[in-house]
């Protein structure tokens, strides 16, 4: 008897169980897999012309088949939902509003010349393909329409256009001082004792190395623990607002 109720209680677990799996979404791996179709792009900050000094505009190549690239061109057919860069490209196009343009040979810019869905699939190999068939018994010619693909795997190189400015808030420096209130501006050194790298580096010489300032090495200490703190914490902050724009 005692043996039927364990048996009875052991399925009914079993049944329970699999009824909470299958109302649940298993995961299948160690980690929650984000598909590069609902990853959002990042916006650019806003930049000020008139906080411009100066500009570069610097074209790169970038060669899809080198292998540090190789998970920007595989697969070259898409697999479920992974796929290229020029297959999620497209997929952005058709799907999320992204537009394509040609560049004006008139007037060299490259954002002015809109191009179609129809324009970027016939560049891409894809159309119709005309061919004629001969019946042999009955000498008949016939016409036949092909349906081609596109074939974005054959694109092998891309252009990338970059832009390199300075902020004037930078002051011509890159130095943590100058760049933090640009990319990290809740951040100061003005309620700081010691504010400033010589500073520091003069304190520390002679309370550390030279034994100076003995009656007052706990607060000097203490000032220059909270100005290496905020210094790194700064680089922190600038690394990632950086990484925003990445």
């Amino acid at each position: 008897m005692n043996k039927k109720v364990i048996s009875i209680i052991l399925l009914f677990c079993i049944f329970f169980s699999l009824s909470e799996l299958k109302a649940q979404e298993v995961l299948n791996s160690v980690y929650v897999q984000n598909h590069v179709p609902s990853k959002k792009p990042i916006p650019y900050q806003y930049v000020r012309e008139a906080d411009v000094m100066w500009s570069k505009t610097v074209w790169r190549k970038l060669q899809l088949k080198e292998k540090m690239n190789h998970p920007l061109y595989y697969p070259e057919q898409i697999i479920g939902e992974r796929m290229s860069l020029m297959s999620l490209l497209l997929w952005g196009i058709k799907n999320q509003g992204l537009t394509a343009y040609d560049e004006d040979a008139s007037s060299g810019n490259e954002f002015s010349v809109v191009l179609s869905q129809e324009q970027i699939q016939d560049r891409l190999g894809a159309g119709k393909e005309y061919t004629t068939v001969t019946d042999v018994e009955t000498g008949e010619v016939t016409e036949r329409v092909m349906e081609k693909n596109s074939h974005p795997e054959e694109i092998k190189e891309l252009l990338l256009k970059e832009m390199w400015f300075f902020d004037k808030d930078f002051f011509g420096s890159a130095s943590v001082k100058k760049v933090m209130p640009v990319l990290a501006p809740e951040l100061s050194y003005k309620e700081l004792n010691v504010s400033d790298g010589l500073l520091a580096r003069r304190m520390w010489t002679q309370t550390v190395l030279e034994g100076k300032n003995r009656e007052r090495r706990p607060m000097i200490m203490d000032d220059l623990s909270r100005y290496c703190t905020l210094d790194t914490f700064a680089m922190v902050r600038i690394l990632e607002e950086l990484q925003k724009l990445v």
